[in-house]
């Protein structure tokens, strides 16, 4: 069986949820399954990091569109974010703008260069993030 593990990550203004792994129809279930529990006990606004998702299918894809809509009718902002390069020109194609948080290439580079290269370099990478979606 295919794997997709998700690690949560709170902050004061939002709930993030990272995925790794494969988001494919014998994953999206159990995907589904968390923001629906995330959401039930926690109305602060919703990211979910596809950096780290080597594969997606259709399945998968509606799983993201699903629980955005979910989302949606529970008043609660939703938004991808850091797309994984492999799978950015599916997630582009059928995910509307609005709910996908670009990077801005000065300003990440900026940030980068600003930060001490002891840290990891997942913890460079981390994005400044501001919800403004619908």
């Amino acid at each position: 069986m295919r794997m997709l593990t998700m690690k949560q990550n709170n902050t004061p203004s939002a709930t993030a949820l990272a995925l790794c792994g494969e988001l494919i129809w014998e994953t999206e279930h159990d995907f589904v399954d968390k923001i629906h529990h995330i959401t039930a006990l926690d109305p602060r606004p919703m990211l979910i990091d596809l950096s780290q998702v080597t594969f997606i299918d259709s399945a998968g894809l509606g799983a993201l569109i699903s629980v955005i809509e979910h989302c949606n009718k529970k008043n609660i902002k939703a938004a991808i974010f850091r797309v994984n390069p492999g799978i950015e020109p599916l997630i582009s194609a059928f995910l509307p703008e609005k709910f996908i948080i670009r990077e801005k290439k000065a300003s990440a580079k900026a940030s980068r260069a600003a930060q001490p290269a002891t840290e990891p370099a997942a913890a460079r990478l981390r994005p400044s993030i501001s919800l403004n979606c619908a």
